[in-house]
């Protein structure tokens, strides 16, 4: 049951975690690279019903697939060697799964740009990969008066 609890707190919060990460993300590369703040979105933007179907039709199958790596490496490891591991891994899938649907040509991303945005993919799925992970511990943690066994 923990399983299938942990795989649908991925699937549920991990891909809008993913947005707002990315979000950060490419609104601090544009202020790095360009001097400009204007791609910080951050509000209403974020929660209107385009971007919501995109972000959980993009960010949910590696959200699943991280909550699943997570169920089977929490046999092995726990607390924040587990968070950091399901991080790892939730970037990486984030990486794979956006090159796969996307095809990561430079017709996409410009040229040149796919590095950088492909970086900020997998850093974002990271951050809600390592989140959620933290999350569902402290969840189960609140649930059982403080103990994680």
């Amino acid at each position: 049951m923990r399983a299938f609890l942990r795989i649908l707190l991925f699937g549920a919060v991990g891909p809008y975690v993913g947005l707002l990460a990315l979000s950060l993300l490419i609104g601090s590369h544009t202020l790095i690279t360009r001097g400009s703040p204007r791609d910080f979105v951050f509000g209403p933007e974020l929660l209107s019903p385009g971007i919501l179907i995109v972000t959980y039709s993009v960010g949910g199958i590696p959200a699943l697939l991280a909550g699943i790596a997570a169920s089977i490496a929490a046999r092995w490891i726990a607390g924040w060697q587990l968070w950091l591991t399901i991080g790892i891994v939730g970037g990486l899938f984030s990486v794979a799964i956006a090159l796969a649907l996307f095809g990561g040509g430079p017709e996409m991303f410009g040229e040149g740009e796919q590095a950088p945005v492909s970086l900020l993919v997998g850093a974002s799925g990271a951050i809600a990969a390592f989140a959620c992970a933290a999350l569902f511990d402290w969840l189960y943690a609140l649930t059982q008066g403080g103990r994680t066994s």
